[in-house]
């Protein structure tokens, strides 16, 4: 049985169904964004495992992580690619990008059909960038400026969590094992996250290597991203439309070049005002209402040409 022919995902995917163009088997089958994301993540992680040095470090990690002396020094592409970076040593470090690309493909493809790939890729990347900054800022104040972070799951918290709005009842394994609701599963992380957060502050988990303010970010992001109704694409598109003047440039005269190539068919203006008054006239003696959609459409017209000279 596929996970799309379970009861309870058929019944979410019908509550949302309607509302927002949500169909499970296409989303399933056409969805790119996710499946571009984990293939970006472990070509970046079999880099990052080839170029480091047992026990010495090094290779092309320290370009690619994140720490707020980075952003002070003006790189600002660690942003994004702190979020495409894992853990290559140490006991177990693989499971790190397992696991976040397994909660990834499990999470996000239930939401990409309903926001679209690309709007589910601005979103994700807006994700990793908003808890990239989350934790920043707080290694900041508390005094580790040039402490790096790396890893993906900021973005897949964000994922989680926004997934968890849409689906909050669809039941999840928590270890695996115990049965309970995805709003159960998300409310359980940003548990532990903060519980982490607090014991880093007050000095008892400076050792478990986990961006705590990093995840909690993410979830921020999720959640705002839904109750918030944000949208990141459009956003992109006019950003783009600002920065490049040229292509703005050539959009206005294409524009003001179809703009007169309609005005040619436009009839002349004796035609157009005797067809006018004839309007006119019948709205005098039979009313507004009498008036036939290609006679509103012959008002509409004159307005525009006569208010444009």
């Amino acid at each position: 049985m596929g996970l799309e022919d379970r009861d309870y995902l058929r019944d979410e995917a019908r509550r949302y169904g309607d509302g927002g163009g949500f169909n499970m088997r296409a989303s399933f089958s056409d969805q790119w964004a996710i499946k571009t994301i984990i293939i970006i993540n472990v070509i970046v992680w079999v880099l990052q495992l080839a170029t480091t040095k047992p026990g010495a470090g090094g290779g092309i990690t320290p370009w690619l992580s994140l720490s707020l002396s980075d952003l002070g020094s003006f790189q600002i592409w660690r942003l994004l690619t702190y979020g495409f970076c894992h853990a290559v040593e140490g006991d177990g470090a693989i499971w790190h990008i397992v696991f976040n690309m397994l909660f990834l493909w499990m999470f996000g493809r239930m939401v990409e059909g309903i926001y679209g790939s690309r709007e589910f890729l601005a979103s994700y990347l807006a994700g990793i960038i908003f808890s990239g900054v989350a934790q920043t800022v707080f290694m900041g104040l508390m005094g580790y400026p040039a402490s790096g972070t790396i890893g993906a799951s900021g973005g897949v918290n964000a994922v989680v969590i926004l997934t968890a709005m849409h689906f909050p009842n669809v039941k999840v394994l928590l270890f695996f094992i115990i049965p309970i609701p995805l709003w159960g599963l998300a409310a359980f992380k940003v548990g532990m996250d903060s519980l982490g957060l607090v014991n880093f502050i007050m000095g008892r988990g400076l050792d478990d290597h986990v961006a705590h303010a990093a995840h909690l970010g993410g979830a921020a992001f999720g959640y705002l991203y839904f109750v918030r109704g944000w949208r990141v694409s459009p956003l992109l598109e006019k950003l783009q439309s600002f920065s490049n003047p040229v292509s703005k440039m050539q959009r206005k005269m294409r524009d003001q070049k179809r703009k007169k190539e309609l005005q040619v068919f436009e009839p002349n203006d004796d035609d157009l005002r005797e067809e006018v008054d004839r309007i006119l006239a019948k709205i005098k003696a039979e009313g507004e209402a009498s008036l036939s959609d290609e006679e509103r459409e012959t008002l509409e017209r004159a307005s525009r040409v006569f208010r444009g000279r």
